[in-house]
Protein backbone atom coordinates (compact mmCIF):
# COMPACT_ATOMS: atom_id res chain seq x y z
CA UNK A 1 0.00 0.00 0.00
CA UNK A 2 1.50 3.37 -0.94
CA UNK A 3 1.97 6.15 1.56
CA UNK A 4 -1.09 8.23 0.74
CA UNK A 5 -3.41 5.24 0.70
CA UNK A 6 -2.16 4.25 4.13
CA UNK A 7 -2.70 7.78 5.40
CA UNK A 8 -6.18 7.97 3.98
CA UNK A 9 -7.08 4.62 5.55
CA UNK A 10 -5.84 5.80 8.94
CA UNK A 11 -7.71 9.05 8.53
CA UNK A 12 -10.94 7.25 7.66
CA UNK A 13 -10.73 4.92 10.64
CA UNK A 14 -8.72 6.00 13.68
CA UNK A 15 -9.01 9.78 13.51
CA UNK A 16 -12.65 9.99 12.51
CA UNK A 17 -13.77 7.35 15.02
CA UNK A 18 -11.83 9.09 17.78
CA UNK A 19 -13.36 12.47 17.03
CA UNK A 20 -16.93 11.29 16.64
CA UNK A 21 -16.59 9.51 19.95
CA UNK A 22 -15.67 12.76 21.75
CA UNK A 23 -18.04 15.13 19.96
CA UNK A 24 -20.11 17.13 22.38
CA UNK A 25 -18.16 15.86 25.40
CA UNK A 26 -16.28 19.09 26.16
CA UNK A 27 -16.88 22.81 26.41
CA UNK A 28 -15.15 24.42 23.45
CA UNK A 29 -13.29 27.70 23.36
CA UNK A 30 -15.48 29.80 21.07
CA UNK A 31 -13.64 31.99 18.57
CA UNK A 32 -15.35 34.68 16.50
CA UNK A 33 -13.67 36.64 13.73
CA UNK A 34 -14.34 38.21 10.34
CA UNK A 35 -15.40 35.96 7.48
CA UNK A 36 -15.11 36.35 3.74
CA UNK A 37 -18.12 34.76 2.10
CA UNK A 38 -16.61 33.15 -0.99
CA UNK A 39 -16.81 29.96 -2.99
CA UNK A 40 -13.01 29.98 -2.86
CA UNK A 41 -12.96 29.31 0.88
CA UNK A 42 -10.84 26.32 1.83
CA UNK A 43 -8.57 25.18 4.69
CA UNK A 44 -6.00 24.13 2.06
CA UNK A 45 -2.88 26.06 3.20
CA UNK A 46 -1.67 26.81 -0.32
CA UNK A 47 -4.82 28.70 -1.35
CA UNK A 48 -5.87 30.43 1.87
CA UNK A 49 -7.98 33.50 1.21
CA UNK A 50 -10.42 34.20 4.06
CA UNK A 51 -9.63 34.99 7.68
CA UNK A 52 -12.00 32.15 8.57
CA UNK A 53 -9.87 29.75 6.51
CA UNK A 54 -6.65 31.07 8.03
CA UNK A 55 -7.94 30.43 11.53
CA UNK A 56 -8.87 26.88 10.58
CA UNK A 57 -5.60 26.15 8.79
CA UNK A 58 -3.41 27.58 11.56
CA UNK A 59 -5.21 25.29 14.00
CA UNK A 60 -4.96 22.17 11.82
CA UNK A 61 -1.40 22.55 10.47
CA UNK A 62 2.02 23.69 11.66
CA UNK A 63 4.38 26.07 9.82
CA UNK A 64 7.88 25.05 8.83
CA UNK A 65 9.25 28.45 9.90
CA UNK A 66 7.19 31.22 11.46
CA UNK A 67 7.70 34.79 12.72
CA UNK A 68 7.66 36.33 16.18
CA UNK A 69 6.02 39.56 17.32
CA UNK A 70 8.88 41.52 15.73
CA UNK A 71 8.37 39.70 12.40
CA UNK A 72 11.71 37.92 12.75
CA UNK A 73 11.99 34.30 11.59
CA UNK A 74 11.75 31.74 14.42
CA UNK A 75 11.66 27.91 14.51
CA UNK A 76 8.52 25.81 14.26
CA UNK A 77 8.70 22.40 12.57
CA UNK A 78 12.21 23.47 11.60
CA UNK A 79 14.04 23.54 14.94
CA UNK A 80 17.16 25.28 13.58
CA UNK A 81 18.92 26.45 10.45
CA UNK A 82 22.35 27.57 9.32
CA UNK A 83 24.07 28.65 6.12
CA UNK A 84 27.48 28.31 4.59
CA UNK A 85 29.85 31.29 4.62
CA UNK A 86 28.55 32.85 1.42
CA UNK A 87 24.86 32.32 2.20
CA UNK A 88 24.13 30.11 -0.79
CA UNK A 89 23.47 26.82 1.02
CA UNK A 90 20.98 26.74 3.88
CA UNK A 91 20.45 23.65 6.05
CA UNK A 92 17.25 23.28 8.08
CA UNK A 93 16.97 20.60 10.78
CA UNK A 94 13.49 19.33 11.69
CA UNK A 95 12.02 18.57 15.07
CA UNK A 96 11.57 14.82 15.35
CA UNK A 97 8.59 12.74 16.45
CA UNK A 98 5.99 14.94 14.76
CA UNK A 99 3.00 13.04 13.38
CA UNK A 100 0.09 13.98 11.18
CA UNK A 101 -3.41 13.51 12.56
CA UNK A 102 -3.70 10.16 10.80
CA UNK A 103 -0.69 8.85 12.73
CA UNK A 104 1.88 8.98 9.93
CA UNK A 105 5.28 10.61 10.45
CA UNK A 106 6.07 14.13 9.24
CA UNK A 107 9.49 14.33 7.61
CA UNK A 108 11.56 16.35 5.16
CA UNK A 109 9.77 14.89 2.13
CA UNK A 110 6.51 16.45 3.36
CA UNK A 111 8.22 19.82 3.79
CA UNK A 112 9.66 19.80 0.28
CA UNK A 113 6.33 18.71 -1.19
CA UNK A 114 4.63 21.60 0.63
CA UNK A 115 6.92 24.23 -0.90
CA UNK A 116 6.95 22.71 -4.38
CA UNK A 117 3.16 22.60 -4.35
CA UNK A 118 3.01 26.33 -3.55
CA UNK A 119 5.39 27.07 -6.43
CA UNK A 120 3.47 24.87 -8.88
CA UNK A 121 1.46 27.06 -11.28
CA UNK A 122 -1.33 24.48 -11.27
CA UNK A 123 -1.92 25.17 -7.56
CA UNK A 124 -2.49 28.89 -8.27
CA UNK A 125 -1.16 29.82 -4.83
CA UNK A 126 -0.68 33.48 -3.96
CA UNK A 127 2.23 32.28 -1.83
CA UNK A 128 4.28 31.71 -4.99
CA UNK A 129 4.95 35.47 -5.13
CA UNK A 130 6.72 35.27 -1.78
CA UNK A 131 8.84 32.34 -2.98
CA UNK A 132 9.98 33.93 -6.24
CA UNK A 133 13.64 33.69 -5.26
CA UNK A 134 13.39 29.92 -4.68
CA UNK A 135 13.01 27.27 -7.39
CA UNK A 136 11.82 23.68 -6.86
CA UNK A 137 15.20 22.32 -7.93
CA UNK A 138 16.90 24.24 -5.11
CA UNK A 139 15.27 21.97 -2.50
CA UNK A 140 16.64 18.62 -1.37
CA UNK A 141 16.22 16.20 1.53
CA UNK A 142 19.44 14.30 2.34
CA UNK A 143 17.62 12.51 5.17
CA UNK A 144 14.16 12.56 6.82
CA UNK A 145 15.25 15.18 9.36
CA UNK A 146 17.00 17.64 7.02
CA UNK A 147 15.99 20.08 4.29
CA UNK A 148 18.70 21.78 2.24
CA UNK A 149 18.16 24.83 0.03
CA UNK A 150 20.99 25.37 -2.48
CA UNK A 151 20.86 28.78 -4.15
CA UNK A 152 22.72 30.09 -7.21
CA UNK A 153 23.55 33.31 -5.33
CA UNK A 154 23.42 34.66 -1.81
CA UNK A 155 20.06 35.25 -0.13
CA UNK A 156 20.31 36.71 3.34
CA UNK A 157 16.52 36.64 3.83
CA UNK A 158 15.88 32.95 3.14
CA UNK A 159 14.47 31.99 6.59
CA UNK A 160 11.96 34.86 6.36
CA UNK A 161 11.02 33.83 2.83
CA UNK A 162 10.50 30.25 4.03
CA UNK A 163 8.20 31.63 6.74
CA UNK A 164 5.47 32.53 4.24
CA UNK A 165 2.04 32.01 5.80
CA UNK A 166 1.14 29.50 3.07
CA UNK A 167 3.90 27.07 4.07
CA UNK A 168 1.87 25.09 6.58
CA UNK A 169 3.22 21.59 6.11
CA UNK A 170 0.95 19.04 4.41
CA UNK A 171 1.54 15.32 3.75
CA UNK A 172 3.56 14.43 0.67
CA UNK A 173 1.27 13.65 -2.26
CA UNK A 174 -1.81 15.37 -0.80
CA UNK A 175 -4.25 16.43 -3.50
CA UNK A 176 -6.19 19.68 -3.59
CA UNK A 177 -9.41 17.74 -3.10
CA UNK A 178 -8.07 15.96 -0.03
CA UNK A 179 -6.73 19.13 1.53
CA UNK A 180 -10.04 20.88 0.94
CA UNK A 181 -12.39 18.16 2.16
CA UNK A 182 -10.41 16.10 4.70
CA UNK A 183 -7.55 18.21 6.06
CA UNK A 184 -4.76 16.17 7.65
CA UNK A 185 -2.18 18.26 9.48
CA UNK A 186 0.15 18.00 12.45
CA UNK A 187 -1.36 20.94 14.30
CA UNK A 188 -3.00 21.27 17.73
CA UNK A 189 -6.55 20.64 16.52
CA UNK A 190 -8.19 18.16 14.14
CA UNK A 191 -10.98 18.58 11.60
CA UNK A 192 -12.09 15.36 9.87
CA UNK A 193 -14.22 17.08 7.24
CA UNK A 194 -14.54 20.67 6.00
CA UNK A 195 -17.99 21.97 5.11
CA UNK A 196 -18.04 24.92 2.70
CA UNK A 197 -20.34 27.67 3.91
CA UNK A 198 -20.63 26.40 7.49
CA UNK A 199 -21.09 29.38 9.83
CA UNK A 200 -19.51 27.49 12.72
CA UNK A 201 -16.89 24.76 12.64
CA UNK A 202 -15.76 22.59 15.53
CA UNK A 203 -12.20 21.28 15.84
CA UNK A 204 -11.13 18.77 18.49
CA UNK A 205 -7.88 18.52 20.42
CA UNK A 206 -5.02 16.60 18.87
CA UNK A 207 -4.14 14.23 21.76
CA UNK A 208 -0.73 13.49 20.24
CA UNK A 209 0.39 17.05 19.57
CA UNK A 210 4.16 17.35 19.55
CA UNK A 211 4.38 20.66 21.46
CA UNK A 212 4.25 19.51 25.06
CA UNK A 213 1.28 20.66 27.13
CA UNK A 214 -0.65 21.99 24.15
CA UNK A 215 -3.33 22.64 23.15
CA UNK A 216 -4.89 23.93 26.35
CA UNK A 217 -8.48 23.59 25.14
CA UNK A 218 -10.28 20.31 24.43
CA UNK A 219 -11.90 21.80 21.34
CA UNK A 220 -12.51 24.99 19.37
CA UNK A 221 -15.61 26.42 17.77
CA UNK A 222 -14.68 28.95 15.09
CA UNK A 223 -17.43 31.25 13.84
CA UNK A 224 -17.14 33.80 11.06
CA UNK A 225 -19.30 36.93 11.18
CA UNK A 226 -18.88 39.62 8.53
CA UNK A 227 -20.47 42.56 10.31
CA UNK A 228 -18.40 44.03 13.15
CA UNK A 229 -21.36 45.08 15.29
CA UNK A 230 -22.70 41.53 15.22
CA UNK A 231 -19.30 40.15 16.25
CA UNK A 232 -19.20 42.55 19.19
CA UNK A 233 -22.75 41.62 20.19
CA UNK A 234 -21.83 37.92 20.22
CA UNK A 235 -18.93 38.64 22.55
CA UNK A 236 -20.96 40.82 24.93
CA UNK A 237 -23.79 38.29 25.00
CA UNK A 238 -21.40 35.56 26.10
CA UNK A 239 -21.76 33.66 22.84
CA UNK A 240 -18.03 33.95 22.10
CA UNK A 241 -14.93 33.69 24.27
CA UNK A 242 -12.35 35.29 21.96
CA UNK A 243 -13.01 38.02 19.40
CA UNK A 244 -9.95 38.18 17.16
CA UNK A 245 -10.75 41.54 15.52
CA UNK A 246 -12.49 44.36 17.35
CA UNK A 247 -13.43 47.46 15.36
CA UNK A 248 -11.96 50.63 16.86
CA UNK A 249 -15.42 52.18 16.74
CA UNK A 250 -16.69 49.34 18.95
CA UNK A 251 -14.04 49.82 21.65
CA UNK A 252 -16.14 52.37 23.61
CA UNK A 253 -19.01 49.84 23.64
CA UNK A 254 -16.78 47.16 25.16
CA UNK A 255 -14.68 49.31 27.49
CA UNK A 256 -15.77 49.17 31.08
CA UNK A 257 -17.57 45.85 30.69
CA UNK A 258 -16.30 43.72 33.61
CA UNK A 259 -16.82 40.52 31.61
CA UNK A 260 -14.51 41.52 28.75
CA UNK A 261 -10.81 42.35 28.46
CA UNK A 262 -9.47 44.33 25.49
CA UNK A 263 -6.09 43.30 24.04
CA UNK A 264 -3.95 45.28 21.61
CA UNK A 265 -1.35 43.78 19.31
CA UNK A 266 2.04 45.07 18.31
CA UNK A 267 1.29 44.93 14.62
CA UNK A 268 -1.60 45.80 12.42
CA UNK A 269 -3.41 45.57 9.12
CA UNK A 270 -2.58 47.56 5.99
CA UNK A 271 -5.79 49.17 4.66
CA UNK A 272 -5.55 49.88 0.94
CA UNK A 273 -7.35 51.27 -2.06
CA UNK A 274 -5.80 49.81 -5.18
CA UNK A 275 -5.87 50.96 -8.82
CA UNK A 276 -5.01 49.07 -12.02
CA UNK A 277 -2.06 51.11 -13.31
CA UNK A 278 -2.72 49.86 -16.85
CA UNK A 279 -6.36 51.00 -16.98
CA UNK A 280 -7.59 54.58 -17.66
CA UNK A 281 -7.63 56.96 -15.90
CA UNK A 282 -5.26 55.24 -13.48
CA UNK A 283 -2.68 54.53 -16.20
CA UNK A 284 -1.60 58.18 -15.84
CA UNK A 285 0.78 58.54 -12.89
CA UNK A 286 -0.45 62.11 -12.42
CA UNK A 287 -3.94 60.82 -11.68
CA UNK A 288 -2.58 58.27 -9.23
CA UNK A 289 -0.55 60.93 -7.46
CA UNK A 290 -3.55 63.28 -7.30
CA UNK A 291 -5.73 60.63 -5.69
CA UNK A 292 -3.07 60.18 -3.00
CA UNK A 293 -2.52 63.91 -2.46
CA UNK A 294 -6.15 64.66 -1.56
CA UNK A 295 -6.04 62.47 1.58
CA UNK A 296 -5.81 63.88 5.09
CA UNK A 297 -4.32 60.80 6.69
CA UNK A 298 -4.40 62.03 10.25
CA UNK A 299 -8.10 62.83 9.90
CA UNK A 300 -8.82 59.30 8.67
CA UNK A 301 -6.80 57.83 11.54
CA UNK A 302 -8.77 59.91 14.04
CA UNK A 303 -12.23 59.29 12.57
CA UNK A 304 -12.20 55.89 10.85
CA UNK A 305 -9.92 54.17 13.37
CA UNK A 306 -10.48 56.40 16.42
CA UNK A 307 -6.70 56.64 16.71
CA UNK A 308 -6.10 52.88 16.83
CA UNK A 309 -3.37 52.74 14.22
CA UNK A 310 -0.71 54.74 12.41
CA UNK A 311 -0.69 56.89 9.31
CA UNK A 312 0.01 55.16 6.01
CA UNK A 313 2.66 56.05 3.44
CA UNK A 314 1.24 54.33 0.32
CA UNK A 315 3.51 51.35 0.90
CA UNK A 316 2.87 47.99 2.60
CA UNK A 317 5.72 48.72 5.03
CA UNK A 318 4.07 51.00 7.64
CA UNK A 319 5.51 54.23 8.98
CA UNK A 320 6.04 52.54 12.35
CA UNK A 321 8.65 50.22 10.80
CA UNK A 322 12.34 51.22 10.57
CA UNK A 323 12.24 49.73 7.06
CA UNK A 324 9.60 52.23 5.89
CA UNK A 325 10.62 54.63 3.14
CA UNK A 326 9.28 57.46 5.31
CA UNK A 327 7.99 57.71 8.86
CA UNK A 328 6.16 60.93 8.00
CA UNK A 329 2.62 61.34 6.71
CA UNK A 330 2.60 62.38 3.05
CA UNK A 331 1.25 65.93 3.13
CA UNK A 332 -2.23 66.75 1.90
CA UNK A 333 -2.16 69.10 -1.11
CA UNK A 334 -5.55 69.71 -2.69
CA UNK A 335 -4.30 72.48 -4.98
CA UNK A 336 -1.39 70.33 -6.10
CA UNK A 337 -3.83 67.51 -6.88
CA UNK A 338 -5.97 69.86 -8.97
CA UNK A 339 -2.91 70.99 -10.92
CA UNK A 340 -1.87 67.40 -11.67
CA UNK A 341 -5.37 66.52 -12.82
CA UNK A 342 -5.42 69.55 -15.12
CA UNK A 343 -2.10 68.46 -16.64
CA UNK A 344 -3.59 65.00 -17.17
CA UNK A 345 -6.59 66.47 -19.01
CA UNK A 346 -9.10 66.56 -16.17
CA UNK A 347 -9.27 70.30 -15.47
CA UNK A 348 -13.06 70.05 -15.21
CA UNK A 349 -12.96 67.19 -12.74
CA UNK A 350 -12.66 63.42 -12.64
CA UNK A 351 -15.15 60.67 -11.79
CA UNK A 352 -14.06 57.22 -10.58
CA UNK A 353 -15.83 54.17 -9.16
CA UNK A 354 -14.40 52.69 -5.96
CA UNK A 355 -15.64 49.21 -5.08
CA UNK A 356 -15.80 48.73 -1.35
CA UNK A 357 -17.79 47.14 1.45
CA UNK A 358 -17.61 46.01 5.06
CA UNK A 359 -14.41 44.07 4.33
CA UNK A 360 -12.36 45.00 7.41
CA UNK A 361 -12.96 47.02 10.57
CA UNK A 362 -12.70 50.72 9.66
CA UNK A 363 -12.41 50.22 5.90
CA UNK A 364 -15.93 51.40 5.00
CA UNK A 365 -15.54 54.58 7.08
CA UNK A 366 -12.13 55.22 5.51
CA UNK A 367 -13.64 54.96 2.02
CA UNK A 368 -16.37 57.44 2.90
CA UNK A 369 -13.83 59.91 4.27
CA UNK A 370 -11.74 59.53 1.11
CA UNK A 371 -14.84 60.27 -0.99
CA UNK A 372 -15.41 63.55 0.87
CA UNK A 373 -11.76 64.60 0.72
CA UNK A 374 -11.46 63.85 -2.99
CA UNK A 375 -14.51 66.02 -3.73
CA UNK A 376 -12.55 69.10 -2.64
CA UNK A 377 -10.21 68.54 -5.60
CA UNK A 378 -13.04 68.05 -8.09
CA UNK A 379 -12.87 64.26 -7.93
CA UNK A 380 -16.20 62.44 -7.73
CA UNK A 381 -15.77 59.05 -6.08
CA UNK A 382 -18.73 56.75 -6.58
CA UNK A 383 -18.67 54.20 -3.79
CA UNK A 384 -19.94 50.89 -5.15
CA UNK A 385 -20.98 49.01 -2.02
CA UNK A 386 -20.65 45.27 -2.56
CA UNK A 387 -21.89 42.67 -0.07
CA UNK A 388 -19.07 40.86 1.70
CA UNK A 389 -20.52 37.55 0.52
CA UNK A 390 -19.80 38.61 -3.09
CA UNK A 391 -16.97 41.12 -2.83
CA UNK A 392 -13.95 38.85 -3.17
CA UNK A 393 -15.50 36.94 -6.09
CA UNK A 394 -16.98 39.82 -8.10
CA UNK A 395 -15.04 43.01 -7.28
CA UNK A 396 -11.53 42.31 -5.97
CA UNK A 397 -8.96 41.66 -8.73
CA UNK A 398 -11.71 42.27 -11.29
CA UNK A 399 -12.58 45.97 -10.96
CA UNK A 400 -9.93 48.66 -11.59
CA UNK A 401 -10.32 50.50 -8.25
CA UNK A 402 -11.03 48.45 -5.14
CA UNK A 403 -10.62 48.38 -1.39
CA UNK A 404 -8.42 45.71 0.14
CA UNK A 405 -6.26 44.94 3.17
CA UNK A 406 -3.11 43.01 4.03
CA UNK A 407 -1.57 41.58 7.18
CA UNK A 408 1.66 43.20 8.29
CA UNK A 409 4.68 41.33 6.93
CA UNK A 410 8.48 41.70 6.86
CA UNK A 411 9.60 43.89 3.93
CA UNK A 412 10.94 40.94 1.92
CA UNK A 413 7.41 39.54 1.64
CA UNK A 414 5.30 42.69 2.11
CA UNK A 415 6.82 44.29 -0.97
CA UNK A 416 6.45 41.07 -2.99
CA UNK A 417 3.07 39.49 -2.23
CA UNK A 418 0.98 41.87 -4.38
CA UNK A 419 3.61 43.79 -6.31
CA UNK A 420 5.87 41.34 -8.12
CA UNK A 421 5.04 40.76 -11.77
CA UNK A 422 3.96 37.15 -11.30
CA UNK A 423 2.06 37.69 -8.05
CA UNK A 424 -1.23 35.80 -8.03
CA UNK A 425 -2.80 38.74 -6.18
CA UNK A 426 -1.22 41.64 -8.07
CA UNK A 427 -4.17 43.92 -7.39
CA UNK A 428 -2.61 47.01 -9.04
CA UNK A 429 -1.14 45.39 -12.19
CA UNK A 430 2.25 46.78 -11.14
CA UNK A 431 4.78 45.10 -13.44
CA UNK A 432 8.18 46.78 -13.08
CA UNK A 433 11.56 45.18 -13.78
CA UNK A 434 13.41 47.97 -11.96
CA UNK A 435 11.29 47.39 -8.84
CA UNK A 436 11.97 43.64 -8.88
CA UNK A 437 15.68 44.24 -9.34
CA UNK A 438 15.74 46.30 -6.13
CA UNK A 439 14.03 43.51 -4.19
CA UNK A 440 16.44 40.90 -5.57
CA UNK A 441 19.42 43.06 -4.67
CA UNK A 442 18.06 43.55 -1.15
CA UNK A 443 17.72 39.82 -0.55
CA UNK A 444 21.31 39.33 -1.67
CA UNK A 445 22.67 42.05 0.62
CA UNK A 446 24.24 40.87 3.88
CA UNK A 447 24.66 44.26 5.55
CA UNK A 448 21.47 45.10 7.45
CA UNK A 449 21.67 48.86 6.90
CA UNK A 450 22.35 48.49 3.19
CA UNK A 451 19.50 46.00 2.84
CA UNK A 452 17.14 48.35 4.70
CA UNK A 453 18.10 51.20 2.35
CA UNK A 454 17.14 49.05 -0.63
CA UNK A 455 13.77 48.16 0.86
CA UNK A 456 13.19 51.85 1.48
CA UNK A 457 14.10 52.58 -2.14
CA UNK A 458 11.57 50.00 -3.36
CA UNK A 459 8.89 51.33 -1.00
CA UNK A 460 9.41 54.88 -2.22
CA UNK A 461 9.16 53.83 -5.88
CA UNK A 462 5.94 51.95 -5.18
CA UNK A 463 4.48 54.83 -3.16
CA UNK A 464 5.31 57.55 -5.66
CA UNK A 465 4.49 55.73 -8.89
CA UNK A 466 2.47 52.65 -7.99
CA UNK A 467 -1.27 52.10 -7.82
CA UNK A 468 -1.71 51.37 -4.13
CA UNK A 469 -3.02 53.95 -1.68
CA UNK A 470 -2.37 53.23 2.01
CA UNK A 471 -4.01 56.00 4.06
CA UNK A 472 -3.72 54.22 7.43
CA UNK A 473 -2.59 51.02 9.11
CA UNK A 474 -4.81 49.63 11.85
CA UNK A 475 -3.61 48.28 15.15
CA UNK A 476 -5.06 44.83 15.77
CA UNK A 477 -7.48 44.97 18.69
CA UNK A 478 -8.90 41.79 20.16
CA UNK A 479 -11.10 41.00 23.15
CA UNK A 480 -11.56 38.00 25.42
CA UNK A 481 -14.15 37.06 28.01
CA UNK A 482 -13.17 37.09 31.67
CA UNK A 483 -11.95 33.62 32.62
CA UNK A 484 -10.14 33.08 29.34
CA UNK A 485 -6.36 33.29 29.13
CA UNK A 486 -3.46 32.52 26.83
CA UNK A 487 -4.58 34.42 23.73
CA UNK A 488 -1.76 36.46 22.21
CA UNK A 489 -2.66 39.02 19.55
CA UNK A 490 -0.35 38.27 16.59
CA UNK A 491 1.62 41.02 14.87
CA UNK A 492 0.58 39.45 11.56
CA UNK A 493 -3.15 38.74 11.73
CA UNK A 494 -2.61 35.84 9.32
CA UNK A 495 -0.90 33.79 12.04
CA UNK A 496 -3.54 33.13 14.67
CA UNK A 497 -2.52 30.57 17.32
CA UNK A 498 -5.27 29.22 19.58
CA UNK A 499 -3.25 26.37 21.04
CA UNK A 500 -2.43 28.34 24.21
CA UNK A 501 -5.99 29.54 24.87
CA UNK A 502 -8.11 28.15 27.68
CA UNK A 503 -11.34 29.29 29.34
CA UNK A 504 -12.70 28.47 32.79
Amino acid sequence: MNRMNRKQLLLATGMVLSMTGTAGAAECVRIVGPEWGSEKQSPDPAVLLAQYDLQLANSIYDPFVTVDENLAAVPAIAKSWSSNDDGTVWTFKLNTGIKFHDGSDLDSADVIYTYKRIMDEATASAGAAELTQIKPEYLSAPDPETVVVTLPSINAELPLIMATKWALVVPEGSTTEQLHNTPNGSGPFMLPKFELGAAKIRLDKNPNYWRQGLPKADCLEITGINESTSRTSALLAGEADVMTHLDGASVPVVQGNPDVQILQGKGGTILTMSMFVDTPPFDDVRVRKALKMVIDRQAILDTALLGFGVIGNDSPVPTSSPDAWTQEAPARDVEGAKALLAEAGYADGLTVDLYTGDIWPGHATMSQAFQQMAAEAGITVNLIQTPSSEYWDTAWLKQPFVGSYWGQRPPVTALAIAYRKDAEWNETHWYRDDYEAILDEAAATIDNDARRALYQKAGKLLAEEGGVIVPVVTVTISAVRTGCSGYNVPTDHNRQDFSTVSCE
